[in-house]
């Protein structure tokens, strides 16, 4: 277990009204139903956590080779992203393309976070709650936030045949990385971002809860805290 992930446990721990569904139904058999992680502010709040060990680093190369294969580009050496795209009249949508395959892990958290806040609200009878997707950045330094950031907007954007939204049970994200090392005017820390999903059913609760958890978790590791909140997903 990361060193971030047993400090996130210990943390969340002290946090009002914590409690850990896991425990509370410890002796409950739901075959059916899946389940978040914890409850906090007296069952106002669903936590499900994601956590990203797996840097998708190989990615970009592999799509860049598969257009090469493909004759698609020519490229020699090493040559940007941006180079690479501009010439092809689809760039745009190939580099959106090859974005999605980096985050895609980013989604499949997303898809899965639905279903156990879904769940979660019916078992506990708690319909009002709010769902929140608590990503931790251990070790994907290729994850930068900005990219996650990109990819939930991209995912949450995403709807169903009947034009209904694909993915509408939570109703924000917070991130925290420790995979890199933002500095500020303050000194230096570790990136994090928080932000209503479009779909939200109570953004002032989403935002009043995510400030005091990032400020919360800043203040339990004595470091500064590097906000990267300019733009909501």
């Amino acid at each position: 277990m990361s060193n971030l992930q047993e400090r996130f446990g210990t943390f969340i721990k002290t946090q009002r009204g914590f409690e850990n569904i896991d425990d509370v139904l410890r002796d409950v058999h739901l075959p059916d139903k899946k389940r978040a992680d914890y409850l906090l502010w007296e069952r106002q709040v669903i936590i499900e956590q994601k956590v990203l060990v797996v840097d998708p680093a190989d990615r970009p190369q592999k799509f860049v080779d598969e257009l090469i294969q493909q004759g698609r580009i020519l490229a020699y050496g090493r040559v940007s992203v941006e180079r690479i795209f501009a010439g092809l009249p689809d760039g745009d949508e190939l580099k959106s393309k090859m974005i999605r395959g980096i985050t895609k892990g980013v989604e499949n958290g997303v898809a899965s976070a639905d279903k156990q806040t879904r769940d979660t609200r019916e078992i506990f009878s708690i319909p009002d709650a709010i769902g929140i997707v608590l990503i931790l950045n251990v070790s994907a330094p290729t994850l930068h936030p900005d990219l996650v950031r990109y990819g939930l907007s991209q995912v949450l954007k995403k709807r169903r045949d009947d034009g209904s939204i694909r993915y509408p049970n939570n109703d924000g994200v917070v991130m925290i990385s420790e995979a890199h090392t933002d500095v500020s005017r303050r000194g230096r820390g570790a990136p994090c971002f928080s932000s209503p999903t479009p779909h939200t059913r109570s953004e002032p609760v989403v935002r009043a809860f995510s400030d005091a958890l990032i400020q919360a978790w800043a203040a339990f590791n004595k470091v500064s805290l590097v906000r990267q909140d300019a733009f909501r997903i």
